[in-house]
């Protein structure tokens, strides 16, 4: 399966029996090469297959920081920083993924939305930058209107 064109959550990670703490986890961003084609429809876990490698990028991607979850009025809201990697020298980084670091179950390491970068990107010694959408509300990762 190809890259979604937007941002998409793994449907089946709200579903019963998995056991992310939402409100405890450590959550990353990881970077991935085009090649990588994530069924979305499955249960992922991150793997560092078709992660990208290069100067100022370590495998497994970077903690988000400042992460807030909100569960009110019919939505779910996902939030952090936006995520940067310093010093990068990366090619062909095609996608994003976020996942939970700590979660085991049913998958390790469960990821919970995929991105498709809006272009392949490639950086020089600079800083490679992952920017969240401002809409609905500032830096929303996620963003489920009818959830509670």
């Amino acid at each position: 399966m190809a890259l979604p064109n937007t941002g998409i959550v793994i449907p089946n990670i709200f579903a019963d029996g998995h056991d992310i703490d939402w409100d405890g986890d450590t959550f990353k961003c990881a970077l991935f090469n085009s090649s990588w084609s994530p069924d979305v429809d499955s249960v992922l876990g991150y793997t560092t297959t078709n992660e990208v490698t290069g100067t100022g990028y370590t495998a497994g991607g970077k903690a988000l920081t400042s992460v807030s979850i909100t569960r009110s009025g019919g939505q779910f809201l996902f939030t952090a920083d936006d995520v940067e990697f310093t010093g990068a020298t990366l090619t062909d980084v095609a996608a994003a993924a976020v996942y939970s670091d700590n979660a085991s179950s049913p998958v390790s390491k469960p990821i919970i939305a995929v991105f498709k970068l809006t272009a392949t990107g490639a950086n020089n010694g600079g800083t490679f930058r992952i920017i969240w959408s401002d809409n609905p509300v500032d830096n929303t990762i996620i963003h489920i209107s009818g959830a509670s």
